[in-house]
């Protein structure tokens, strides 16, 4: 049943104002740190909710999973903040947590929150959406079912762990779970890595909606031999967005409620991220295990690290560095059609000052990137508001596409690039969705051939001839 959103006007609204708000008192804000950290952690927690609201009986969409990650990747160091504290976490690390930008950056972050869920609530405001079956999966042999989704879903899963381990392994040898965060990335720099992590989260994407075959179960099987060696080096992103992924295809495909044990899970994983930070300085031994110090709080700390990227360009600002323009988001474009698709020579992203990735980790080193930091580079607040408000148009129009759609059975899967980018810059992501689009190009061309397979009738068996008598 088709069904429009009752809340999305009134968030429009509200989100809208307050962003209006925060942008003329801006210059207060900054001036004020404690209370700029206290209004933009709580502009965090009542988007959450509202945006895991808004949609009856899909609190888990893509609005609601990303504003949740960009939240919890940019407002986890925001208690300390708050407390005045400085976490021990973050020793070692340049000092960026004290800057003197760091009210401006806080001021960001609360304006990237509500552009978000501004653009993500005017798509739903003018657009109806459709809720999740309450009743089981059907039948995987049900016409409906997508299993080309699911064969290859399954084969980009397996692919991409395949690539992962066979890339570590032969870097680092059988025990590389045991190496340092930085060694490993030292040794698989170069590495085609970035295709591994690709084919693992678009195709936990695609499995999330296929039927409930043995297929998929085969397919987390396989993900999770990727994913816990992963996580006990220290790549949090290359876990959770696919999961992440995973979480929203599956929300799509039959209704899912939120229960008081998902708040225990979540704090079960903010005390396993502190763990993992502790450990992947050092490498795994179980020597340090009874040194590690389990703590909520420095789990908030460590996925909040993309706080500093906009640390970083608000300084550089103040210093007098200018902002760059649109020219970031159009590089990434220039480079597909000219260099991939027409063979002409481009500059390479290792030398183009548009790429943000590249100039920070020359400039600073690899902290990582933030869509609200790399749009403040552009244009200031101006350019924050403009990107993440696009950002949340984009992603309201994915989650109103019906589910029986050629974009519904994609929603996921694009989902991810637009997941990744929260924690970097937009340089993979067009590359990433037209991948995105030629798979499920693939899976509807499967889908069909399968389909017609069952449909057509079987060949008649000619009765014998009779055998003459003798």
């Amino acid at each position: 049943m088709i069904q429009r959103t009752r809340g999305a006007r009134p968030t429009l609204l509200l989100s809208a104002t307050v962003l209006a708000g925060v942008l003329l008192f801006a210059d207060v804000m900054n001036r004020s740190e404690r209370a700029a950290a206290v209004i933009t952690l709580f502009i965090a927690v009542a988007g959450i909710v509202s945006l895991m609201r808004l949609i009856p009986g899909r609190p888990f969409t893509v609005g609601s999973v990303y504003l949740l990650l960009f939240a919890l990747f940019h407002v986890g160091a925001l208690p300390y903040v708050i407390t005045g504290s400085a976490p021990a976490m973050l020793a070692g690390e340049g000092g960026w947590f004290d800057s003197p930008s760091r009210s401006a950056a806080i001021t960001g972050v609360a304006v990237s929150l509500l552009a978000f869920m501004a653009g993500y609530a005017a798509v739903l405001s003018v657009r109806q959406v459709n809720p999740p079956p309450a009743l089981p999966d059907p039948e995987p042999t049900a016409p409906t079912q997508r299993h080309g989704l699911g064969i290859l879903g399954m084969l980009l899963v397996a692919g991409g762990v395949v690539l992962w381990l066979a890339v570590v392994v032969a870097v680092s040898g059988t025990a590389f779970v045991t190496q340092s965060y930085d060694g490993f990335l030292s040794r698989t720099a170069g590495a085609p890595l970035p295709f591994a992590y690709l084919f693992i989260g678009v195709g936990l994407g695609a499995l999330g909606l296929s039927p409930d075959t043995p297929l998929r179960r085969w397919g987390l099987v396989a993900f999770a031999i990727f994913a816990i060696p992963a996580l006990v080096i220290g790549l949090r992103g290359e876990v959770i967005f696919p999961a992440a992924a995973w979480l929203i295809a599956v929300a799509r495909r039959r209704q899912i409620r939120v229960r008081a044990w998902h708040v225990l899970v979540l704090l079960a994983g903010l005390a396993a991220g502190s763990a993992v930070r502790q450990i992947r300085q050092v490498g795994f031994s179980p020597d340090r295990l009874g040194q590690v110090a389990i703590n909520p709080l420095d789990g908030l700390v460590e996925l909040g690290g993309s706080l500093r990227p906009l640390v970083e360009m608000q300084t550089w600002h103040a210093n007098g560095e200018p902002f760059v323009g649109w020219g970031t988001y159009w590089a990434p474009v220039e480079r597909l059609l000219l260099g991939r698709i027409l063979g002409l020579a481009v500059p390479p992203t290792s030398d183009d000052p548009r790429v943000f990735a590249a100039t920070v980790q020359d400039h600073i080193g690899p902290i990582g990137g933030s869509p609200a930091a790399e749009s403040f580079r552009s244009a200031g607040l101006l350019g924050i508001v403009v990107v993440l408000g696009l950002i949340g148009l984009l992603v309201g129009w994915l989650d109103t596409r019906p589910v029986d759609s050629i974009p519904g059975s994609a929603v996921a899967m694009i989902a991810y690039p637009l997941l990744v980018w929260v924690r970097n810059d937009f340089t993979p992501v067009v590359f990433d969705i037209v991948v995105c689009l030629l798979i499920i190009c693939a899976a509807k061309l499967l889908d069909a051939v399968l389909s017609a397979q069952r449909r057509r009738p079987p060949l008649a068996v000619p009765p014998r001839p009779p055998v003459p008598a003798r």
